[in-house]
């Protein structure tokens, strides 16, 4: 610590005292700075639904070997009529070739409410129609299937409806007939030209028109 000086200003000491204070206060090495994680970048998986080429009238085979050209993540099959069978050994036989072309396959289908306009009865009725849909979700290698619900009048629209006509673990509307499925379904909605979707689709749906009855 420094000692006064008679020759030594006063201020001039306490500047020296208050200068050899702050190097003492100084730590005797600084600690290395931590290196800041790499952060990876979560991966979008690109995809369409097979509904924005239904113009060529392909069959699955096909529309898997084009999904291919364009090097998508996903190939959303969004009706029942694509496949040539619905027979389970085929499914999986086509989600292997997708999975070797680096593609999954999304499976949906149309209405399963019976109140509904857009509802059609091709595949049985609507607890019918639903367990298809879910037994070959399962096949082509998922456990969540986009099912359309309605696509018209005052049922299609709000959160009441939306509670009402949401299926989890293969209960199909109205909790009745269809056989216990390990899968999840995820039901939207449609009213008028426009879609609404609450929640995430699996891929991005493009194009207008009728849909298919599948």
């Amino acid at each position: 610590m420094p000692t006064p000086d008679a020759s030594l200003p006063r201020r001039r000491f306490l500047q020296s005292l208050a200068a050899a204070g702050a190097v003492n206060l100084l730590p005797s090495a600084m600690p290395a700075a931590e290196p800041t994680p790499a952060i990876t970048p979560r991966k979008i998986k690109l995809g369409f639904d097979n509904f924005s080429i239904r113009g060529f009238r392909w069959k699955a085979p096909r529309q898997i070997e084009y999904a291919a050209t364009l090097k998508i993540d996903v190939l959303f099959i969004s009706d029942l009529d694509s496949y040539e069978s619905l027979e389970d050994g085929y499914l999986r036989d086509q989600a292997k070739k997708a999975h070797d072309l680096g593609l999954e396959i999304y499976a949906g289908g149309w209405s399963i409410c019976p109140t509904s306009k857009s509802f059609r009865n091709k595949w049985g009725t609507a607890e019918e129609h639903l367990a298809l849909g879910i037994r070959v979700a399962k096949a082509v290698g998922q456990r969540v299937r986009m099912q359309v619900a309605a696509a018209d009048g005052p049922a299609a629209r709000g959160e009441a409806f939306r509670q009402a006509h949401t299926h989890e673990e293969g209960r199909a509307p109205g909790g009745s007939g269809a056989p216990p499925c390990s899968a999840r379904t995820l039901v939207s909605p449609e009213h008028g030209s426009g879609r609404t979707r609450p929640g995430r689709a699996p891929a991005g749906r493009t194009g207008s028109g009728s849909r298919p009855t599948g």
